[in-house]
């Protein structure tokens, strides 16, 4: 009987039986939106974590994981050769890129779709790599990192 009162947030006597006044937080944020929010925020998270070595792999510039370095063996700090896009715009080269990668997943998992929620957690992972590879590859070109 008292297993309804776990989540109590209202003005009512919880030893009253006025169940119908009981607000719980998780009646307040519906479950999907929850378990959205956490997806989103761990896929984000990772994404974050492994951004640098996504940098790394895109212009073999040197920067390593944020663990061992980041972007302290970057090109960027070498002044003869042509320096990474990401490094070299600074806090606008990541902010576009990484926030190309973050706006997407958070589109992929919160905008109304028939796909259930496995499906968009795998697919705003997918983001990652797709989304981020465009960005980096476009920075690179138009900046003339290869050419």
């Amino acid at each position: 009987m008292y297993a309804n009162y776990f989540w109590f947030h209202s003005f009512a006597d919880p030893w009253s039986d006025n169940r119908h006044l009981t607000l719980s937080v998780l009646s307040m944020l519906s479950i999907p939106f929850v378990r959205r929010l956490f997806a989103f925020l761990l896929v984000v998270g990772i994404s974050g974590l492994f951004f640098i070595n996504f940098c790394s792999f895109i212009y073999q510039c040197g920067c390593d994981s944020l663990w061992n370095g980041a972007a302290t063996a970057c090109n960027v700090h070498i002044p003869a050769i042509r320096d990474c896009p990401w490094c070299a715009l600074g806090i606008w080269g990541g902010f576009l890129s990484f926030g190309s990668v973050v706006t997407v997943q958070g589109l992929v998992l919160f905008f109304p779709s028939r796909f259930g929620f496995w499906a968009r957690l795998g697919a705003s992972v997918a983001v990652f790599p797709l989304v981020g590879g465009a960005t980096g590859l476009l920075l690179g070109w138009t900046t003339g990192y290869w050419g």
